[in-house]
């Protein structure tokens, strides 16, 4: 079980303490949610509505790298390791599971090398900045950002979307879905469909209404019509296949 903020000092109580009310709540939940390596699965509607307040991957930058992106939508606390384990041996039967997730995540390396920022050199990651340009990207891969016109990779925004569940209930609702799991595959299927299309990448925003309308769309051709009152029709896995 992870130790709590109230138990230790991970960090500094200063610079947690200068934090705002809304980011001392990022940080505890992060920490809560995390998994036993330190890493987060971003789930930032969820994280919203336990903090009481709307936050995004754009609050990070008020944590000071204390928390740092690892992936699509996967965040790590640096510190995590040696707070909860204090070094870790292979030898040791508890700490094989988190060396096993470690390396899950590709963090292990770097936990048992003790680089600071990961294990990239910068001759490496300057190399992957200019490829990425090359191929018309931007040199960094970073989540979408709600609300705004920047645009993500596609498979970006459909992970985000897939993890916005409280959104994704809202959908199902308001279409007459049977649960949230089907919204979810009629959102598989409409990416399928833009890929097909030959879109690749997208905004939030402009992606949640676009969906919602495709979605309709695609709800009203497949229902059945009886005294003019909407009956919707389920699809199933199959569907996808």
């Amino acid at each position: 079980m992870a130790k709590r903020f109230t138990d230790t000092d991970l960090w500094d109580k200063e610079w947690f303490m200068s934090l705002s009310c809304k980011h001392k709540c990022l940080v505890r939940f992060i920490f809560d949610k995390c998994d036993q390596a330190g890493v987060w699965s971003a789930n930032w509607a969820l994280a919203s509505a336990y903090i009481g307040d709307r936050v995004t991957h754009n609050d990070l930058s008020a944590l000071s790298g204390r928390i740092e992106q690892i992936g699509a939508n996967k965040y790590f606390i640096p510190d995590f390791i040696e707070f909860q384990y204090g070094q870790l041996t292979e030898s040791c039967r508890p700490h094989k599971k988190i060396i096993s997730l470690l390396q899950k995540h590709g963090l292990y390396e770097r936990v048992l090398k003790g680089y600071p920022k990961g294990i990239d050199t910068l001759e490496e990651k300057d190399t992957y900045k200019e490829k990425e340009k090359e191929e018309g990207g931007m040199g960094e891969t970073q989540p979408p950002s709600e609300g705004s016109d920047f645009t993500s990779e596609l498979s970006i925004v459909q992970q985000e979307l897939q993890t916005q569940t409280i959104w994704l209930d809202q959908v199902a609702m308001q279409r007459g879905l049977k649960n949230t799991q089907e919204a979810r595959m009629w959102l598989e299927k409409f990416f399928g469909e833009l890929r097909i299309r030959g879109d690749t990448v997208k905004s939030l925003h402009d992606t949640k209404s676009h969906f919602v309308s495709w979605l309709k769309i695609q709800l009203d051709k497949q229902k059945p019509q009886k005294n003019g009152k909407y009956i919707p029709t389920r699809i199933s896995g199959s569907d996808f296949d």
